[in-house]
């Protein structure tokens, strides 16, 4: 889908829709830059899945769901996987750009957690044009993501 078709600053007949309401559901497809080793392995075409839904705690709080497709971390990876991150806060500023956060997050990848890349530091930001950004630690390795709306 083209970002011309969404219609400006993602106004819906209402007008008061944020990037997450607007984006939930939609994928990306961008770049994925992973620091290891002090080198950093950049990675085109990754795609990242968004999703959202209502805290359980009865809370009016917001959370996100990513899952980055098929990716390997470094090139030295012995298997393509998808990588989920449960759980992000978001938080929808006035422009509607949505602020996204996250630490101390378990990921889940090939029907299980792994506590051993433990995700910290996550932060980034959904704005009103579906560009999708940003950063964490997945382990102990640095993660850079970039990506534009595909539908």
């Amino acid at each position: 889908m083209a970002v011309t078709a969404l219609m400006a600053g993602c106004s819906k007949d209402n007008g008061n829709d944020t990037a997450i309401d607007y984006y939930n559901g939609s994928s990306f497809l961008g770049t994925m830059t992973v620091t290891y080793q002090s080198t950093d392995y950049k990675t085109d075409n990754v795609q990242v899945d968004m999703s959202i839904n209502k805290a359980k705690d009865g809370s009016n709080t917001t959370l996100m769901t990513l899952v980055m497709k098929q990716i390997k971390f470094v090139p030295q990876m012995p298997v393509v996987i998808d990588i989920t991150i449960p759980g992000l806060t978001t938080k929808s500023g006035t422009d509607g750009t949505t602020t996204i956060t996250g630490n101390n997050i378990i990921p889940e990848a090939m029907g299980g957690q792994y506590p051993l890349y433990k995700i910290t530091n996550f932060t980034g930001t959904l704005d009103t044009n579906g560009v999708l950004n940003y950063s964490m630690t997945v382990g102990s390795y640095p993660v850079i993501y970039k990506g534009n709306i595909t539908k």
